[in-house]
C-alpha cells in the first residue's frame, strides 16, 4: 500500500541495510521520464523552431529513430507547403501551431501511432495537479511560456518571447518539475537541452504569460501531451518512411500533389496588402520555414545513405543541393533589399524564382533516382547487427554499446566524459522490457577492464515504473554495491569485493527483490540483500558510467533473462 515517504525510514534502511523496506522505491511523490533525454542534434534555431525541436525530442523518446523522422516529415512540409496542409505564410506561432496540428491528425498520427492531446488548465493548482497526473501515466509534456516571466533568461521583463519546456518529471516533497531546457546554457543560443528543474510556480506564471500575451483566445492556459498507449513499437520504420515519401515525391512529380515554395508566397501576400506593420515580422517568418530545407534534405541525405544508396550518389545530390542552396540564398538577399526599401517590383525576383523552381524539379528527379534504388533495390537497409536482440541500447552517444548473441559489450574512452544521475539518467545501459505480471530472473557474468580505483560503475539495473533505478554491480572494481537512484540516492548494501571476473543476479518472485553473486560458473549464488517493493519493475539490464575520462570495458556476458507468471496469475 502506498503511503506518504518517511525520510527517517531511509535512515534506518541505510543503517540496518539487510532485509529492510527502501520506502523510496515505493513513493508516489516523484517521477521522472528516464527516456526523455538531452538532444544531441546540432541544428540551430534558424533552422528550426523552439517548437519542433523539443517535439521531436518527444518522439525520440518512445523510439530512437522517431526524432529525426518526425523532423523529416515536418521540416518538409512546412518549407514546401506540401498537398496544402501549412498555411502559406504563417503570420505567428499560433497559426504555424494550428497547422500543424491539423497536419498532424489528418497526416502524421497514423504513421506514428501517438496521440498529442491538448489540456486547459484554469489556476495554479490546477496546473500543478494536471501535470502530476499526466507524468504518471508516462505522458510527455510540453508546456508553452513567455520568456518574460522567467528571472534567468535575457528577456526577463524586458520582452515578450515564447518558449517551450519540456518536462520530464516532478518532485512534489521540493516542489519542482524536471525539464530539459536550453535557457541556462549560452542564454539558449545554442540549442541545446539539458537537464535542468524548476519551480512549479515560476512554470506555472510563465504559462500564464504566455496565455495572456501570445494565445489566440487571450488568457487560455493550455499545454500538450504525447502518449503512444503502447503503440509505437508498431509504428514507423526508417524503411516505411523513405518508402512512403518517395510515393510523395513521386506523385509531386506526376503532377498529383502540389508543393509550394515560401519565396513565391511572401511575395504575392506583399503585392496584395503592400506593406504593413505585420510586414516583417511576416518575412522573418517566412525566413525560418525557407530555412527549414537544410534540416530536412541533412536528414534525408543522411536516411538514403544508410538505406545503402552508393556514396558518389549521395555526394552528387549535396553538390546538387548545395548550389540550390546558394541561389536560393540570393533570392531571399533580394527579397530583404526590396522590403527595407518598401518597393512593389517584384519582376526580377520573379524571373530567379521560376528559374530555380524549374531546377528544383530536376533535382526532385535525381533524388526519386538515389531514393528508389536504395529503397526498392537490394530491399534492405545495411545495418552492421544483424543479430535480433531483446536488448535495447540506451545512450550510444556516451559510450559504444555492443549488443551481440553472447554478450553485451558497453566501451567508454578518455576521450569522452560521462555524467549520470536520477535526473539525467544518461549512462549508457542495454535494457529489455519486464513483463507486467511476471517474475524473472537476470544473472550474467561481469568482467571489467579498467585501471582499480579510477571512478566508474557497472553492473545490474532494474528501472522500475516511479522512474527509480536499482543497481547492482561494482564500485571502482573495489567494492560489491547495491544503490537505489531516486527520491534520495541510497545505498543499501556495500561491501569490499575484488574479484574480477564475476557473475551477478537479480531475482523477482512475488514482489520480493533478491541480489547474489558468485565467483566461479560452478558454484551456487550467495544471497546478498533482498527487499519487498510494489512498484512495477519495467526493465531490466546492464549498465556503464564513469564521472571521469576514462578507458572502461564492461563485458557482460553467459547472460540469461528468463520470466514467469507471478503467483496466483
Amino acid at each position: 500500500m502506498d503511503r506518504k515517504l518517511d525520510v527517517t525510514e531511509l535512515d534506518v534502511a541505510i543503517d540496518n541495510r539487510m532485509k529492510v523496506i527502501p520506502q523510496a522505491l515505493n513513493s508516489r511523490y516523484v517521477r521522472i521520464i528516464d527516456q526523455l533525454l538531452p538532444n544531441d542534434d546540432r541544428f540551430s534555431w534558424k533552422q528550426l523552431n523552439c517548437f519542433y525541436k523539443p517535439l521531436g525530442m518527444i518522439f525520440g523518446s518512445f523510439q530512437q529513430r522517431y526524432n529525426s523522422l518526425f523532423l523529416m516529415y515536418v521540416t518538409y512540409y512546412s518549407t514546401y507547403m506540401a498537398e496544402s496542409w501549412f498555411q502559406e505564410v504563417p503570420m505567428s506561432m499560433e497559426d504555424l501551431l494550428e497547422s500543424f496540428f491539423e497536419y498532424y491528425e489528418g497526416y502524421l498520427k497514423k504513421r506514428f501511432l501517438l496521440d498529442i492531446q491538448t489540456h486547459t488548465v484554469v489556476d495554479e493548482a490546477d496546473f500543478r495537479r494536471r501535470i502530476i497526473e499526466q507524468i504518471d501515466r508516462n505522458a510527455r509534456v510540453l508546456v508553452p511560456g513567455d520568456l518574460y516571466t522567467i528571472y534567468y533568461d535575457n528577456w526577463y521583463k524586458a520582452k515578450h518571447h515564447q518558449h517551450f519546456f519540456l518536462i520530464k518529471g516532478y518532485d512534489q516533497l521540493r516542489d519542482i518539475c524536471y525539464v530539459l531546457d536550453s535557457l541556462q546554457i549560452d542564454g539558449g543560443t545554442n540549442a541545446l537541452y539539458k537537464d535542468f528543474t524548476i519551480p512549479f510556480s515560476m512554470l506555472y506564471d510563465t504559462l500564464a504569460g504566455y496565455a495572456h500575451t501570445f494565445a489566440k483566445q487571450e488568457g487560455t492556459m493550455y499545454f500538450w501531451t504525447v502518449s503512444d498507449h503502447g503503440n509505437s513499437t508498431c509504428g514507423l520504420s526508417m524503411e516505411d518512411a523513405l518508402k512512403d515519401h518517395l510515393v510523395h515525391l513521386r506523385e509531386v512529380e506526376a503532377g498529383q500533389a502540389a508543393v509550394k515554395y515560401p519565396e513565391r508566397e511572401i511575395i504575392r501576400v506583399i503585392r496584395a496588402y503592400g506593406y504593413t506593420d505585420n510586414t516583417s515580422r511576416l518575412l522573418e517568418s517566412t525566413f525560418l520555414v525557407m530555412n527549414m530545407r537544410s534540416v530536412y534534405y541533412q536528414l534525408i541525405f543522411s536516411f538514403i545513405e544508410q538505406a545503402g544508396a552508393e556514396k558518389p550518389e549521395v555526394d552528387s545530390l549535396r553538390a546538387s543541393r548545395e548550389q540550390l542552396d546558394v541561389e536560393w540564398g540570393q533570392v531571399k538577399s533580394k527579397l530583404i533589399y526590396k522590403t527595407l526599401k518598401h518597393k512593389l517590383d517584384f519582376a526580377d525576383v520573379d524571373s530567379s524564382i521560376e528559374a530555380l523552381i524549374g531546377k528544383e524539379d530536376c533535382f526532385r528527379s535525381q533524388l526519386i533516382g538515389v531514393l528508389s534504388g536504395a529503397v526498392e533495390g537490394s530491399g534492405e537497409f545495411s545495418t552492421a547487427d544483424t543479430y535480433s536482440s531483446p536488448f535495447t541500447p540506451i545512450n550510444e552517444k556516451n559510450a559504444e554499446i555492443l549488443i551481440q548473441q553472447d554478450q553485451i559489450i558497453l566501451i567508454h574512452t578518455s576521450e569522452k566524459l560521462n555524467l549520470s544521475s536520477i535526473a539525467y539518467d544518461n549512462a549508457p545501459q542495454a535494457l529489455m522490457a519486464v513483463g507486467e505480471h511476471k517474475n524473472c530472473n537476470l544473472e550474467a557474468k561481469v568482467q571489467i577492464n579498467a585501471s582499480v580505483g579510477r571512478y566508474f560503475k557497472s553492473g545490474l539495473m532494474l528501472k522500475f515504473g516511479n522512474g527509480t533505478k536499482l543497481l547492482f554491480g561494482t564500485n571502482q572494481g573495489q567494492s560489491l554495491q547495491i544503490e537505489h537512484l531516486g527520491v534520495l540516492n541510497d545505498l543499501m548494501y556495500d561491501e569490499v569485493f575484488l574479484d574480477n571476473p564475476f557473475f551477478l543476479k537479480i531475482s523477482k518472485m512475488d514482489n520480493i527483490y533478491t541480489m547474489s553473486y558468485k565467483i566461479k560458473q560452478s558454484e551456487q549464488y550467495t544471497e546478498v540483500y533482498s527487499f519487498h517493493c510494489d512498484e512495477k519493475a519495467l526493465a531490466a539490464g546492464f549498465y556503464s558510467l564513469t564521472f571521469e575520462p576514462l578507458d572502461l570495458k564492461s563485458v557482460f556476458s553467459e547472460y540469461k533473462f528468463t520470466e514467469e507468471e507471478l503467483s496466483g496469475i
